[in-house]
Order: structure tokens, then C-alpha cells, then sequence
């Protein structure tokens, strides 16, 4: 299974844990069955969007662990529900307690390459969550030491760029929109991932350049790394990220609609409509992750159509979702929206005190970049 990962061939990951399920269920299972159920447990979720049967393979195989008890396979039995199982029926951050266990069983057992992903999934998980910036940073550089050791170009290219697009909106590297530091070169960092072939390091790296953009307000080209990640996105199912790109592909669409011409709207009336069938599929297998974000595409789908009674209550109930779930950076996004929302239709005082919010929560999360943004952007109000 392992040469399947690293290969960068789908195709072959998905043919060699096809042949080894098919082998347990002729043969019986072995010590790596539950290894084989938590993979096709992966496949039904990421590949077929049957998130309910897929986490219960997951489960399955986890109390299969109990059996055989071996530490490598549990590790990676709990890696798969970690990253690509669990969070697509319950909130991600109770998965991260499960990578944590997956990383430590990898420490126990010596098996490096696993460690090295969960060491780059476990602060991307919680950065895609809302957690503090600064505390995803500190765990971010406490990985990136060990990583380094493997000498793995993939993996330390792949945790280097995502502990700079943290570091990047904490305003700790050269400008709000790049990473860029001294110490990293974004640019040089994707051509050798391009070149290695790497697509899910590039799939993820355009997902966080897209969504850097987007909080820039430079929403063109965050379209463009959008559109870079969808020729190649069958390199990252399952994974957070995956939700992550069609929400941002839907919130930088909604941000074009006023400016594009005839055709444009169009064209971006209907990708929303399948960007809006996504989430509602996703927050009806789980409403902690996804109802929020739904409900506020929904909102900026009604704003575009000029339905403003529909926009305001769907924004005031998807800011309400977002609080109850904790994604900080969301409640940001809503609240922002919001205000711009309530600014266009002259109602200046809600626009002030949606601002505020705004500003308040990006300071919470630690997006001090976002932060002198709006102060700079809407000195009347904030």
C-alpha cells in the first residue's frame, strides 16, 4: 500500500486496496485487514460520497485494531479516519485527537512516513478549524523540525509551505499575499512539487494561496489557483482541503458577480448552483463543518439575485451556525460579508456593527494582515 502513496498514482492506490479487500473477504482476514477496511472505508467516503457507510468501515476497522493489536496498523487504520473518514460526519476537531494518536503509535512503531503526514495534517486540521493562528504556528514548527530529518523533499516542501501561509496572514513574512520569507521561496517551493509530480502538495498549496487572495480581496486571481486546484482536486479527496476549495470557489465567484458582464453572471449563476449542491449534501452528512457554510453561500446566492430579506436572515443564521460549530475564521468571513451586505443597502449602523464583529473575530483568529485591511478599507466604521 505505501509504494501506492508515494507514487502520486491514484489509480494505483485505488487498485492495490480494491485486490487486498477482495483478498480478505475470499481468504479471511489477516493482522492488515483492518489496515484494508479503514482504506476502503476511505474510498467510499472520498471517491463515492457514501460518508456513512465509508465511516463505518472506518470504525469497524478501528475495533479491529483491538483484535490484533499492532501498533503500524493502527496508526494507519486511525490516519484514514483522521484525515479522510470522520470529519465528513463529525466535527473535525474531534478527529484531531485521532491523528494525534495515529502520530504517536507511528513514533512507536518507527514508521517515519506516516508520522511525517500526520505531522503536516494535524496543524492543517486545526488551522482549518479556527484555532489560533499563532498556536497552529507553534505546533506547525514543532513538526517541521522532525520532517526535516526524513530528508523527504515532498513532505518537507509540503509542511514548509503551509507553516508560511500561516506565518503570512499573522503579517510575518514579506506582504499580506505572499509567503515569502528570507528563509522560503513560495515560487521555487511549487516548481519542485510540479516537478516531482507532487499533485496533492500543489492541489493544497493552490487551495491556501486561493484562500490568502481571497481575504486579500484579490479575488481574480484567487479564481485562478481555484480553478488550477479543480484540474487536479481527484489528488486530495477526502481531505479537508477538499471542502475548503469549493467553499472558497463559491465565495470568490459570489465577490466577481457584480463587476462580470452578461455571459459572466451567467456562467457564475450556474457554477453556484453546483458549488450550493455540494454543501447542502455535505452539512446534511455534517452540519458542524459544513451547515455554515452552506447557509452562507446561500445567503450571497440571494444578495446576487437582489433578495435581500432572504440574504439577511440567511447570513444572521449561518453567523449563529458558524459560533455554535467554533470556526472562528468563518464567523470573520460571515460577519464581513454581512457588513458589506448591509453597507450596499445603506443601512450604516448594521454595516458598523458587522465590521466590528468582523475585526474582532480576524484578531481572534490572528489574522493581523486581514485586521489592518478592513481598519484601513472602512476607517468610518471600525
Amino acid at each position: 500500500v505505501m509504494p501506492s502513496y508515494l507514487s502520486g498514482k491514484d489509480y494505483l492506490l485505488l487498485s492495490v486496496g480494491l485486490r487486498a479487500l477482495d483478498h480478505s473477504l475470499k481468504v479471511g482476514n489477516t493482522e492488515f485487514s483492518p489496515v484494508v477496511y479503514s482504506l476502503y472505508g476511505s474510498f467510499r467516503t472520498a471517491i463515492f460520497s457514501a460518508y456513512k457507510s465509508g465511516y463505518e468501515f472506518g470504525n469497524l476497522a478501528f475495533q479491529m485494531t483491538k483484535k490484533y493489536e499492532i501498533t503500524e496498523f493502527r496508526a494507519v487504520v486511525n490516519f484514514h479516519r483522521f484525515c479522510i473518514i470522520n470529519h465528513w460526519r463529525v466535527h473535525l476537531r474531534e478527529c484531531i485527537p485521532i491523528g494525534r494518536q495515529s502520530y504517536a503509535d507511528c513514533l512507536d512503531s518507527g514508521n517515519l512516513i506516516w508520522a511525517c503526514f500526520n505531522g503536516i495534517r494535524i496543524p492543517a486540521a486545526r488551522f482549518v478549524v479556527g484555532d489560533s493562528i499563532k498556536e497552529v504556528v507553534k505546533e506547525a514548527e514543532s513538526f517541521l523540525g522532525f520532517i526535516q530529518l526524513t530528508r523527504d523533499q515532498n513532505m518537507i516542501d509540503n509542511a514548509r509551505f503551509l507553516y508560511y501561509a500561516y506565518l503570512c496572514l499573522l503579517g510575518s513574512t514579506e506582504s499580506a499575499t505572499s509567503w515569502n520569507t528570507p528563509e522560503f521561496n513560495e515560487t521555487e517551493t511549487l516548481q519542485r512539487m510540479l516537478d516531482s509530480d507532487f499533485k496533492s502538495g500543489v492541489t493544497v498549496f493552490y487551495v491556501y494561496k486561493a484562500q490568502n487572495l481571497y481575504l486579500n480581496e484579490q479575488f481574480e486571481q484567487g479564481l485562478e489557483y481555484i480553478n488550477k486546484a479543480l484540474k487536479i482536486i481527484i489528488s486530495i479527496p477526502g481531505l479537508p482541503e477538499f471542502a475548503e476549495l469549493y467553499f472558497y470557489r463559491g465565495l470568490l465567484l459570489s465577490a466577481l458577480y457584480q463587476d462580470a458582464d452578461i455571459n459572466g453572471k451567467l456562467q457564475i449563476r450556474r457554477q453556484l448552483v453546483m458549488v450550493r449542491r455540494k454543501f447542502r449534501k455535505w452539512a446534511k452528512n455534517c452540519p458542524d463543518n459544513h451547515l455554515h457554510k452552506s447557509l452562507v453561500l446561500e445567503a450571497e446566492s440571494y444578495r446576487i439575485k437582489g433578495k435581500a430579506r432572504h440574504a439577511a436572515q440567511l447570513y444572521n443564521e449561518a453567523l449563529g451556525v458558524a459560533k455554535s460549530s467554533g470556526y472562528t475564521q468563518n464567523q470573520a468571513i460571515i460577519s464581513e460579508l454581512a457588513a458589506n451586505f448591509y453597507e450596499d443597502l445603506g443601512i450604516e449602523e448594521v454595516a458598523r456593527s458587522y465590521f466590528l464583529k468582523a475585526r474582532s473575530l480576524y484578531q481572534k483568529w490572528g489574522a493581523g494582515c486581514k485586521v489592518d485591511i478592513l481598519s484601513q478599507k472602512y476607517p468610518s466604521y471600525i
